[in-house]
């Protein structure tokens, strides 16, 4: 009977062993949804440190299918109500694919942030924290326990979308398949049918020089020659070829030569 549990018990613990994520695929993981979370919620460079961590720490405890909405769950909203303002927040909890990021479908994983956004497409650069942060702020810690960013206060500053656009699309200037690009002001559109508009490096009609048109002499009774090809008389010739005796039936009898 003891064999037989112990055989269970380490089936089970293989099993979670398993289905545990690596730290490499945990890191690449929370790397790719902070991202996203940091354009579509405007975070500034302070709240995009914070949530990598904690989507890292998550990441990192989920062993199981009921770890993707269990106790590390919890810890992971109750951490980014802290760090997050109250309308990043909103925005969070109505976004499937950013409030319940990883579920067990199928025996795999499956990461519902691959169904909006291209593998390996990233909006910004790496996090400060990321080579030296690798976990650790939720070791024993238990259920009713403090938040670590309790004490924290978001400082103002310009979000991170904001300052992207306003760069130019600086820091990865391809865009996600679903993503589309925000309606260009009617001045940045180029005209079409519009004569009002022309390109700069041209100039108007009234500073451009008029083509002179040839004079014509006026007709004063004398004949003008016609230079058309079809209306020219034919040249005479002082030698005409012989005539051949032979006639060509498909001609009338007309002879070539003539």
């Amino acid at each position: 009977m003891k064999r037989l549990k112990l055989i269970f018990l380490f089936s089970v613990l293989a099993t979670c062993n398993l289905m545990a994520l690596p730290y490499s695929t945990a890191r690449r993981e929370a790397l790719f949804l902070t991202d996203k979370m940091a354009y579509e919620l405007n975070l500034t460079h302070d709240q995009y440190d914070y949530v990598y961590q904690v989507n890292l720490d998550y990441f990192l405890h989920v062993n199981s299918s009921h770890d993707c909405t269990g106790i590390y769950w919890n810890y992971r909203n109750i951490d980014l109500g802290y760090i997050l303002n109250d309308w990043q927040y909103t925005i969070f909890k109505v976004t499937a694919y950013f409030f319940t990021p990883i579920k067990w479908l199928h025996s795999a994983w499956h990461h519902g942030i691959y169904d909006h956004y291209r593998h390996g497409f990233h909006y910004f650069k790496k996090p400060k924290c990321y080579h030296s942060y690798r976990g650790g702020n939720w070791h024993h810690r238990q259920a009713h326990a403090q938040s670590p960013y309790f004490h924290h206060k978001s400082k103002p500053a310009i979000g991170m979308r904001d300052r992207y656009h306003k760069d130019g699309h600086k820091a990865d200037k391809h865009r996600p398949s679903t993503h589309r690009p925000a309606n260009r002001p009617e001045k940045d559109r180029p005209s079409v049918g519009n004569r009002n508009e022309r390109p700069k490096n041209e100039r108007p009609s009234h500073d451009r020089p008029q083509r002179q048109r040839p004079q014509v002499a006026p007709n004063n009774g004398t004949p003008q020659r016609n230079n058309s090809k079809a209306d020219r008389p034919q040249r005479r010739t002082t030698s005409q070829p012989a005539s051949r005796g032979n006639t060509d039936r498909n001609n009338g009898g007309r002879s070539f030569g003539r």
